[in-house]
């Protein structure tokens, strides 16, 4: 299933992996964690419903399996039900404070109460400990500490995390697009050669980060800061455009990140967004 989310066909192989646990099932007996796995392929498929029902059949079977809990966590994260996803998080955790994945999820709770400093701390204490020795799960807290950053305009701070993340994840759109965005933010910061050199790569990352997710509204927002960087008022009207579109259509987004980009990037809005979206919820693949 890692493979799933590591390659470009995610439906492809989620199928071919829910397939292939259901077989194995169907030889021998049901087991907490190929159930468990079938819920995670249907996540993968965005399938939340099926997803949620395997995830709580896993936890009939073994209540002791944290990776199903914190499974459920991210599943309500992404339903925007925070109250419930930080109790799956919590008890995923007092099963195995080493999870990952609810690691992650309760630095994402700190952001969202705008706890930064404190998530930071958090994160940078995971960072020097053995809980995210797993390359994948590495990449992910580093584009976390990297959005902390970002937050707090620290750009060059921000750039540096990201680039750590893309070095060992280059297939994360959040992590493609949360570097351009903070190289855009840093160009202030130093002597400019010309605004078509500062802005090449910020727009070749957000390209790459929609080979991956076309959908992904916030590589559109990279594309408009970067169209209004040069004074293509064209560009920026189609990339504001794009960005309405496909907002819509977004699974990362939350309905009310939805309206607030819509709001945005209206048709009487002449500003480009200037704050990163600090919360995305993904699965970790490690299973």
């Amino acid at each position: 299933l890692g493979e799933a989310v590591l390659s470009g066909d995610t439906e492809k192989w989620a199928n071919k992996a829910i397939d292939l646990l259901n077989n194995s099932i169907a030889n021998g007996k049901e087991d907490t964690e190929s159930i468990r796995l079938i819920g995670y392929g249907y996540f993968i498929l965005k399938n939340y419903k099926s997803a949620e029902t395997y995830y709580r059949k896993s936890i009939a079977l073994d209540s002791m399996n944290d990776l199903a809990w914190s499974d459920l966590g991210q599943l309500y994260e992404i339903k925007a039900d925070y109250k419930n996803s930080d109790t799956y998080y919590d008890k995923a955790l007092s099963i195995d404070h080493k999870n990952t994945l609810a690691n992650l999820g309760k630095l994402r709770t700190l952001i969202r109460k705008n706890q930064n400093k404190l998530a930071e701390a958090t994160g940078k204490k995971l960072l020097a400990t053995d809980v995210f020795n797993e390359s994948m799960a590495k990449a992910n807290l580093l584009e976390v500490l990297g959005q902390i950053k970002y937050s707090q305009r620290e750009f060059s701070e921000a750039k540096s995390y990201f680039e750590k993340s893309v070095a060992i994840n280059p297939k994360s759109p959040h992590a493609l697009v949360g570097l351009a965005l903070s190289i855009i933010g840093d160009i202030p910061n130093h002597i400019i050669k010309t605004m078509a050199d500062e802005t090449a790569m910020p727009e070749k990352l957000a390209l790459a980060a929609l080979k991956l997710d076309p959908n992904y509204s916030y590589a559109y927002v990279v594309l408009a800061k970067v169209a209004t960087l040069r004074s293509n008022v064209d560009d920026a009207k189609k990339y504001k455009d794009l960005i309405i579109k496909t907002s819509s259509k977004d699974p990362s987004l939350t309905l009310n990140e939805k309206i607030a980009l819509r709001k945005q990037f209206s048709a009487s809005s002449t500003s480009v967004v200037t704050n990163l979206k600090v919360i995305s919820v993904k699965k970790v693949p490690l299973s």
